[in-house]
């Protein structure tokens, strides 16, 4: 995804909007979707493991926002 966001923030700023909704949403429902599965397999770590996801999937998005603006100041 954060591939896909550099090559269309080269071409022009609309393909770069589209492309960058799409990783975002791409990467929710996939993310959503392993958390779904882990917590219906193992219920007895819910609390923990949403709040330890949450934390990393907000850090990674803080991380990469960050790098994605700095690419395009370039």
């Amino acid at each position: 995804g954060h591939l896909l966001i550099i090559k269309a923030s080269d071409q022009n700023p609309r393909r770069f909007t589209t492309a960058y909704m799409a990783s975002v949403t791409i990467k929710l429902i996939v993310y959503l979707s392993s958390m779904l599965v882990y917590l219906l397999i193992d219920r007895s770590q819910v609390i923990p493991f949403v709040c330890t996801f949450i934390t990393f999937y907000v850090l990674y998005t803080i991380f990469e926002v960050l790098h994605v603006l700095d690419y395009i100041k370039k």
